[in-house]
């Protein structure tokens, strides 16, 4: 008799999952959208939650096979999570400028509570999201970017001291794992006010928790799933993406530097020296909040990401490709040294403003390797997509591969080519608007954008100016990118030859 229940409380469940799935990915078909073959219990995202693929790439295989259809959007399933995929350049644009208003949030997880580092400016939605934005951005002026960059140049000279012990040794530079001590040391002077020694230690405390930041095992991808697919139930259950541990670390880093700055009347150049004195507008202005410890931390902690993770990647791919041209990389080299000879052969904020053929490598690294490789946005109201139709539903999650965008031959003919001069000024005067979004687009665009920038530049000029690079053997090539990482990263090291010039 028990065996009986069992049984049939076993096909009841079975029925009830059967009728489920079948309705949640019946919603595109219901729209009139297409929608490709799905696999239980993954919908679309069995490469990514399986780990095959990184989430970028799957991203970029869905852009790929709509364009071929000349299909302007695409239905995808996150599993149960209806996602619509975007295609379509005219239509991106709506979403991310245009018509702004009806895409203003993310659909991040955010629970401030029992994950204080989710509350970073990327994250947060709605009204709080738009004053925490104004505040924030008040750190991101070109005065306070010139302020750091002293910080950035200093750093450099640890960075050319390890490559010349790499030559001294005859060994190659691991790049991928350099360039992440690099801007680790230069991201924990610039934002934390704290001296992390990742070129000369590799063991520092900050360092520990930083990378433990990023990493991400199997649980931690099916929990960012889950994140995804059922947001509320993982905020009851008071869920975290950032390990408490990790959060703790620099919510106390946060509050001792702060504390011991204004009990000792210290000031430096510094980001935490700016949300401190914001903290203080907070205390002293008629209707200003004042700003709590967890609140600077995340906006550190969005400093940090936004510094760390995506300055060294761009680093990181940009001396890959530059180590596999080397006419581009002479180029540039030529450029550096004509401008620092007329600036007392000194590298300034002035300096590296004057060179523009600097800016086409980079940006032409930033197309090939974009380190968000998505844009995500969420709909806040009923959207009717123009010259459709379709009516896209609140709350409905949209997806832009950048991955897809910065490889159509469409705008950028033998796109898995390194080719610096796309970005000439002619050239990206001829390229329609959103063809280039590695900062996103709009008024959701990265906020340290000029900040990651200037990190890579520096280290770009410094050490072009003293080193020739070539690819080393133990590279695997092609490169593939790292399906556990959020962000688009390689999966493999990268190896450089360096020889003094």
């Amino acid at each position: 008799m028990l065996l009986v229940i069992l049984l049939a409380v076993l096909l009841v469940v079975v029925v009830w999952l059967v009728l489920y799935f079948k309705n949640v990915w019946s919603y595109w078909q219901k729209r009139g959208v297409e929608v490709l073959p799905v696999t239980f219990p993954y919908g679309h995202a069995k490469s990514y939650m399986t780990q095959k693929k990184s989430l970028h790439v799957m991203y970029e295989d869905f852009y790929n096979d709509h364009k071929m259809k000349n299909l302007k959007y695409g239905g995808f399933y996150f599993s149960t999570t209806p996602v619509l995929i975007i295609t379509d350049l005219d239509l991106i644009r709506r979403v991310l400028v245009k018509d702004f208003a009806s895409f203003t949030d993310r659909p991040m997880y955010v629970n401030e509570e029992a994950d204080p580092l989710s509350g970073i400016t990327f994250n947060l939605k709605g009204q709080r999201w738009r004053n925490v934005r104004v505040k924030v951005s008040e750190t991101y002026t070109s005065d306070n970017m010139r302020m750091m960059f002293e910080t950035f140049e200093k750093h450099t000279n640890k960075l050319g001291e390890l490559m010349a012990q790499c030559i001294r040794d005859k060994r190659p530079v691991d790049i991928k794992d350099i360039f992440a001590r690099f801007t680790m040391d230069t991201i924990g002077t610039a934002g934390f006010g704290v001296e992390c020694n990742g070129l000369s230690q590799q063991d520092s405390e900050f360092r520990k928790y930083a990378m433990k930041a990023f990493q991400r095992d199997l649980f931690g991808v099916l929990k960012d799933a889950l994140m995804r697919i059922c947001p509320g139930l993982m905020f009851r259950l008071k869920a975290t993406l950032i390990p408490k541990d990790v959060s703790d670390f620099f919510i106390k880093l946060v509050g001792d530097v702060a504390t011991y700055r204004e009990t000792n009347k210290v000031t430096k150049k510094d980001l935490i020296q700016l949300l401190i004195e914001l903290r203080n507008r907070g205390r002293n202005v008629p209707g200003e909040s004042e700003m709590t410890i967890n609140e600077m931390a995340a906006h550190a902690f969005g400093f940090f990401n936004a510094g760390f993770d995506t300055a060294s990647t761009a680093l990181t791919f940009c001396f890959f490709e530059l180590s596999r041209n080397p006419l581009a990389q002479e180029t540039l080299r030529a450029e550096i040294r004509e401008v620092l000879k007329k600036n007392d052969s000194k590298i300034t904020y002035n300096a590296i403003m004057q060179m523009p053929y600097l800016d086409q490598c980079i940006s032409e690294a930033l197309r090939m390797y974009p380190p968000g490789g998505l844009l995500v946005r969420q709909c806040t109201q009923t959207y009717r997509l123009p010259g459709t139709n379709l009516t896209v539903e609140k709350g409905t999650q949209i997806r832009i591969p950048l991955l897809g965008v910065h490889y159509d031959p469409e705008y950028y003919p033998e796109p898995y080519k390194f080719d610096p001069e796309r970005f000439s000024p002619e050239n990206k005067a001829a390229r329609p608007s959103c063809a280039w979004m590695p900062f996103g687009e709009g008024p959701r665009n990265c906020l340290g954008m000029r900040f990651g920038l200037m990190q890579v530049k520096v280290a770009v000029v410094a050490m072009l100016n003293q080193f020739r690079f070539t690819l080393n053997e133990r590279t695997k090539l092609p490169i593939t990118f790292d399906p556990k990482s959020l962000s688009l990263k390689s999966e493999h090291d990268i190896f450089l030859n360096v020889e003094k010039c």
